[in-house]
């Protein structure tokens, strides 16, 4: 494969292709999207079908892509068996020999001012001016001419022609109006094949009695050995005699006798047509035949069969001699090896193949030539995209929509098929690689619903785009890149999700170094708050009361509170961090309220538990702050006037009975954390009040010890209760 660059980009093939797939895809997607769920069994309306790139290869003029597509509408009208395809190979080597064959007397008319004599029927006439041209005009291709060997030289052409065209009556009316004899075995073998009803020529002779095909072979091997022509007479023929040549020719195809290096073989069309043609009367001898024929021409490989082809440099001559025996793999992959163009073209004939469901293999003899359905077209399809992404992402999509796979995902196409897990995976990265998720996946309207105006839309329904995109996101979260996956759900419109997402960011936020990380993430937040929670019922709410999950709205509000209260604490305005925190409801305001809170704590979302150390040491923090500043104002008050003496140590109790209440809170929650230690052990000491509790180990029956530090002593001593109703603050011996 040759990956497309920048420079292939302006290449009419690709330009092409890329213009026909996007604007047919976009008009089948809408057909069968009004179709009211109404099935199409027409592969063939699908703008990767045959029917539809065939049309595509005439309108570029290009006869040789035409031709592969040609051959492979052929083999759909066959049966899938070696066999089937061998016929529709013949078949099309049938019809191309009898277009070229009108076409070339047709242009030679025109340059000589002559004309067919239509009265002999009409591929009759053009058959016996060919003859005529090409013996310059020594022979008529009936045994009228005039000329040394004119006579039977020009009725043997002919009646090989006739073959090559596989038309059975063209060649009996050959042989009947020849004024030369023609045995009798040989005319009752014609004359049976035509009257067998159905089927194409190579058919019919095949079901001819044997003992006539018999008395034809016999018939060939007099004129192989002694030189004796069906006209009952000698001749002096020379080795290099090509009149006898084409009459051995045609018994030999009549009889299916195989013949090597004969003069009549003259391209390599014809090598390949004698070959296949050869070895088609059972199952197992056309296998047979048809592989030997692929391994010769996979021996000689491509310089043989191209040196000297003006038109070789882009593949097809190679190519198609590989597709005409059933290499289909091994074809494409030639094409894609031979430069941009020959990519572009390889990718498409093998989406067009998938969707008609031709296997992309090559036919061996022990069966192992391996299916390119899967892992060889999706990687095929997978470079070709790659190499468009950069310039177009829409055209990327446009194809990996297609990539084939065996693991499908649930997800339909407007047109009624299931993505593979390939095509998802690959779409997911073209999406977080290119970044375009307003181009690929839509733009939001202001409730926060998505507006179906992305490349995605063209392809799938809108739930369908929102598994994808959530898909997206969820790889995107798996490589780190968070940000991408909020804005990803957002589009998804999966906002329980994004508010899960948004709540670990800030939970982990609440405390860190990373100053511009979280300026960025409650920067967002507030934004989403503003914007979709705190205007009345939005779309996003309406999602998130569907999902029953306002708990999550809850959640998410509270810690942006957290947020500011961390914030004020980081500017040292302690009150009114406290101030917040309190009016928050997290912690206990008085000892009788510690029941209540603990049931809350316990009934909080993860992310605040998982930080709820970080709150209650900071609160402590607060706690300690304002005492100190309490005491310092109590202490200027004491060298002046007494007034306000009275309100300063009221404050200052309330403080210290906070505390006392925040550490039996932190106690009965259970916080183990060495920070929050540290916080009460430090108010303790500046308080000089009460004990509170440093390293825990609460039991809730039998004796309980408690460390705590001494009032009156300052010393660290130990307490034992016999019960936890003794742990009451008013049981304390303080």
């Amino acid at each position: 494969m040759t990956p497309l660059t920048e420079g292939d980009w302006n290449s009419p093939i690709l330009q092409t292709h890329l213009q026909h797939h996007a604007s047919s895809s976009s008009s089948y997607n809408n057909n069968n999207n009004n179709n009211n769920g109404s099935s199409n069994d027409n592969a063939n309306s699908s703008p990767l079908g045959i029917v539809a790139l065939n049309a595509l290869a005439q309108q570029m003029h290009d006869a040789r892509y035409q031709n592969a597509l040609e051959l492979f509408q052929t083999m759909v009208q066959y049966p899938s068996s070696v066999r089937g395809k061998c016929l529709a190979s013949l078949a099309f080597l049938s019809e191309q020999i009898r277009s070229y064959i009108m076409n070339q007397v047709k242009n030679g008319l025109n340059g000589n001012n002559g004309e067919i004599d239509m009265g002999r029927g009409g591929m009759l006439g053009f058959l016996a001016k060919y003859v005529e041209m090409e013996m310059g005009g020594s022979g008529n291709g009936n045994g009228n001419g005039n000329g040394v060997g004119s006579k039977e030289e020009g009725m043997w052409r002919a009646a090989y022609y006739a073959l090559r065209c596989g038309d059975l009556d063209c060649l009996k009316d050959i042989l009947m109006g020849s004024n030369v004899g023609v045995d009798e075995k040989l005319m009752t073998l014609v004359q049976e094949a035509c009257q067998i009803q159905g089927g194409s020529g190579i058919e019919k002779l095949m079901n001819v009695r044997q003992d006539v095909v018999d008395g034809v072979k016999e018939l060939y091997r007099r004129v192989q050995s002694r030189n004796v022509g069906v006209l009952g007479h000698s001749q002096g023929l020379g080795h290099d005699d090509s009149g006898k040549e084409y009459q051995l020719a045609v018994l030999a195809l009549l009889c299916f006798i195989p013949q090597e290096n004969s003069v009549v073989q003259k391209t390599s069309e014809d090598y390949v047509f004698m070959g296949l043609w050869n070895g088609i009367r059972t199952d197992e001898e056309c296998k047979e035949n048809v592989c030997a024929l692929a391994e010769n021409i996979k021996h000689y490989g491509p310089a043989y069969f191209e040196d000297g082809v003006e038109q070789s440099r882009d593949g097809w001559v190679y190519a198609m001699l590989l597709l005409l025996c059933q290499q289909t793999k091994s074809g494409l992959g030639y094409l894609a090896g031979k430069g941009s163009d020959g990519f572009c073209i390889a990718v498409h004939l093998g989406l067009a193949l998938a969707e008609e469901g031709i296997p992309l293999s090559d036919l061996t003899k022990n069966d192992d030539g391996g299916d390119m359905g899967d892992e060889d077209l999706a990687s095929l399809v997978t470079v070709f995209a790659r190499s468009l992404q950069a310039v177009s992402p829409t055209s990327a999509l446009d194809y990996l929509i297609h990539t084939p796979g065996a693991i499908k995902t649930g997800i339909d196409t407007k047109n009624r098929k299931s993505l593979s897990k390939s095509a998802l995976n690959q779409i997911c990265r073209l999406i977080l690689d290119t970044k375009a998720f307003q181009l690929l996946g839509g733009t939001m309207a202001k409730d926060g619903s998505r507006l179906t105006s992305g490349a995605l839309d063209k392809h799938f329904g809108n739930a369908q785009v929102s598994e994808i995109l959530a898909a997206v996101a969820e790889q995107s979260m798996r490589e780190g890149k968070v940000a991408d996956a909020a804005e990803l759900l957002s589009l998804a419109g999966r906002y329980s999700d994004l508010l899960s997402l948004l709540n670990r960011q800030l939970s982990s936020l609440l405390v860190t170094d990373d100053v511009n990380e979280r300026h960025f993430w409650k920067g967002a937040a507030e934004q989403f708050l503003n914007t979709y929670l705190a205007n009345g019922q939005t779309h996003v709410l309406q999602v998130i009361e569907k999902d029953r999950n306002l708990s999550l709205g809850n959640t998410f509000q509270m810690l942006l509170n957290l947020m500011t209260f961390f914030d004020r604490c980081n500017e040292n305005q302690w009150q009114s961090a406290w101030e917040l925190v309190d009016n928050l409801n997290l912690i206990p305001s008085s000892e009788r309220n510690i029941p209540s809170r603990v049931e809350s704590f316990n009934s909080l979302s993860t992310p605040v538990q998982q930080v709820f150390h970080h709150i209650l040491s900071q609160a402590m923090q607060s706690l300690y702050e304002q005492h100190s500043q309490l005491k310092s104002n109590l202490s200027e008050i004491n060298q002046g006037p007494k007034a306000g003496v009275g309100a300063i140590e009221q404050r200052l109790y309330e403080v210290r009975t906070r505390a006392r209440v925040l550490a039996t809170f932190a106690v009965h929650i259970g916080i183990e954390d060495g920070v929050v230690e540290t916080s009460i052990e430090r108010m303790e000491l500046l308080c000089k009040v009460g004990p509170f509790i440093c390293g825990w180990r609460i039991w809730n029956t039998g004796p309980v010890a408690i460390n705590c530090i001494s009032h009156s002593t300052g010393n660290l001593d130990q307490f034992s209760y016999l019960a936890w109703d003794d742990l009451r603050i008013d049981n304390w011996p303080f």
